[in-house]
């Protein structure tokens, strides 16, 4: 269970919104987006797209 809620407040703490700028990378039909934070941190991501790219699901790859 502690694993669990240190897992929960990393992703919380690399708010997507919250970087400086992004990079992404092309995967099968989605992207692994990398955040570039203020504080120098990164934080990756999967993004595959939803209803025809109307939206997108968000993975996080940091742990």
């Amino acid at each position: 269970m502690a694993d669990l809620f240190q897992l929960l407040s990393t992703v919380s703490y690399f708010d997507p919104a919250d970087a400086d700028n992004y990079e992404f990378k092309p995967v099968g039909d989605g992207f692994v987006m990398t955040a570039h934070f203020p504080d120098g941190h990164t934080a990756s991501y999967i993004l595959t797209p939803l209803d025809g790219g109307k939206s997108f699901n968000l993975i996080s790859l940091n742990q």
